[in-house]
């Protein structure tokens, strides 16, 4: 153990002050014009993460599905699998006023930059307004935030509504009239779940922590009626969702072999680097980025504990730990997995208000120099984000670099002609494709064999799934039953991981290898990800002793799919 006199010149020394829980308010940090500043710097520093390179990857397979499906949101009860439908709601009229690839992504780069004074709140709530700070400050320039928040999905939303939710509930607490305060925490609760079902899992956290944290009897039955009230209107605001919910919940999950793997101890520790430092920070870099928010969040709960804050370090333990808890215990004893971390961001949201905290009660002239370190640690991975590298694939299931489908589209924009038709080897260019082609346009996902189009509908018996109309153009159709009428192919050679030597790239060879001997091949013409071929539909090739149509030999359907999350 350190001698107290160093520690008295790292942490300073603070005796314990009687005061209500929940209430840091004012009473620590920067006088409030220089809080108001310090805040404004950080969230425009927030901005200019979020927004640098916003439009410029081409959208990749979940993005336009939620275009896609976007499209008609009265269908969305039928036409989503395991999606919530707020992001397609929001892209539906969002979508109205542009098309781009930043237009797209915008609205989740915009609730991606408010998460950051909502923390700032937050956090001067539980631990004052310098903790708060700090925790804002690791929420702008965290590199998972920044990426999640340049993707338009439900992964901006769902850390925002959680965290707003968790916030209006301390309020609530402790207000005498609790209404107001209340209803924006149930509601907030609601849109939560709106935006993804794993909201779930703090939907239990939440009020789970308010009581854990209650000090007297009176305090948690104060706490057991706000949880109730809360709830009950947070489930009259769900409520005409929930019939939706439970028929996914039981048939399309049930009946899909997820490919998500199975977590072992090992993922909780590469869970603590991607919440860190983000997925795409190098190794070495990634590590010491987590070392230096684990150290500044146990400095948190120790200083908490010796300062009379151990209410509001339950709070925060509960929120953060308690879902990954579940998920993890959840995806080793069900079929199958639910533990992604990208799911699992509003955890790291209260990890980085602890760490915040932790860091917060070191003297400047230590905390200045830790947080300086872990900026240029993370830099690393900022750099790895925007120039799309991904050092190790393994650390972040289902998360791949972005493959150039608006460039192989402009391409093929350029060459094609009525009458030709554009196919797939896997439909993950599709959907890209949807968006980057008017609806009248001709697309088909090719299988090597009928056998291949029978195996993936007997995987997916749920006819639910297939119910849009992106969901039914997934089907692929083998070679030889291309629809004849049509003069040239533009085939694009796509794959879920490039040259990973699984089935779809097996697939996509042998595709590849048929049409070769059917069809003449006109040009060819590699993109990252998209490469196109054009054959020649209108002269098929003739060979002696062979029927065009004859099929190469099938394969079996693999037991991931790349359902999106």
């Amino acid at each position: 153990m350190l001698p107290i006199r160093v520690l008295s010149e790292i942490v300073p020394v603070t005796a314990p002050q009687p005061r209500t829980p929940f209430t840091a308010g004012r009473r620590q940090g920067p006088p409030r014009s220089k809080t108001r500043l310090t805040l404004l710097i950080l969230v425009i520093l927030a901005a200019i993460l979020r927004l640098y390179h916003l439009g410029h990857l081409s959208l990749w397979y979940d993005e336009a599905a939620t275009v896609v499906l976007s499209r008609d949101i009265s269908v969305l009860p039928q036409s989503l699998s395991t999606s919530a439908p707020l992001p397609f709601v929001i892209a539906h009229y969002w979508n109205l006023f542009g098309h781009s690839e930043l237009w797209i992504r915008l609205w989740a780069a915009l609730f991606g930059i408010a998460l950051v004074p909502l923390i700032w709140a937050i956090g001067k709530r539980l631990f004052g307004e310098r903790a708060g700070l700090y925790a804002a400050a690791l929420i702008a320039v965290n590199p998972l935030f920044v990426y999640y928040s340049q993707e338009a999905r439900a992964y901006s939303l769902l850390p925002f509504f959680i965290v707003a939710s968790a916030y209006c509930w301390l309020i609530a607490l402790y207000r005498r009239n609790w209404l107001a305060p209340g209803l924006c925490a149930a509601f907030s609760l609601a849109l939560a779940f709106y935006s993804h079902y794993y909201s779930v899992l703090w939907i239990l956290s939440i009020p789970l922590s308010i009581l854990i944290a209650a000090r007297t009897k009176r305090n948690l039955v104060s706490a057991i009626w706000l949880d109730a009230k809360i709830l009950v209107i947070s489930l009259i605001f769900v409520a005409p969702w929930l019939a939706v919910f439970y028929d996914k919940a039981t048939t399309t999950v049930s009946v899909a072999d997820f490919w998500v793997p199975k977590p072992g101890l090992g993922v909780l520790l590469t869970s603590l680097k991607n919440m860190s430092a983000g997925f795409q920070a190098p190794p070495t870099a990634g590590a010491i980025a987590a070392a230096i928010i684990a150290l500044g969040a146990v400095t948190g709960i120790i200083c908490s504990l010796t300062r009379g804050r151990a209410t509001e370090i339950r709070f925060v333990l509960v929120n953060l730990l308690l879902p990954i808890a579940a998920a993890f215990l959840i995806s080793k004893i069900a079929k199958n997995s639910v533990y992604l971390d990208r799911c699992l961001i509003p955890s790291a949201a209260f990890l980085m208000l602890l760490a915040g905290y932790g860091i917060s009660t070191l003297r400047r002239s230590v905390a200045w120099p830790i947080f300086l370190v872990f900026g240029c640690l993370i830099s690393a991975s900022l750099y790895n984000h925007y120039h799309n590298i991904i050092p190790d694939q393994k650390c972040c299931p289902g998360v791949r670099q972005r493959k150039e489908f608006r460039q192989s589209a402009e391409y093929i924009k350029s060459q094609i002609r009525e009458g030709d038709l554009i196919g797939h080897t896997c439909r993950s260019s599709l959907a890209p494709f949807m968006v980057y082609f008017p609806e009248e346009q001709s697309q088909v996902v090719l299988a090597s064999s009928r056998e291949h189009r029978a195996n993936i509908m007997r995987k997916y018996p749920y006819k639910g799934l297939w119910a849009s109309k992106l969901s039914e153009m997934t089907l692929p159709i083998a070679v030889s039953d291309i629809p004849a009428g049509y003069r040239r192919l533009f085939l694009i050679g796509s794959e879920w991981d490039i040259d990973k030597g699984d089935f779809y790239s097996i697939e996509k060879r042998t595709i590849l290898e048929h049409l070769d001997s059917m069809y003449p091949l006109q040009s060819h013409k590699e993109f990252y990800g998209a490469p196109v071929y054009v054959y020649d539909l209108a002269h098929p090739r003739v060979i002696k002793g062979t029927s065009v149509g004859t099929e190469v030999g099938s394969q079996a359907e693999p037991t991931n799919s790349q359902d999106s999350q």
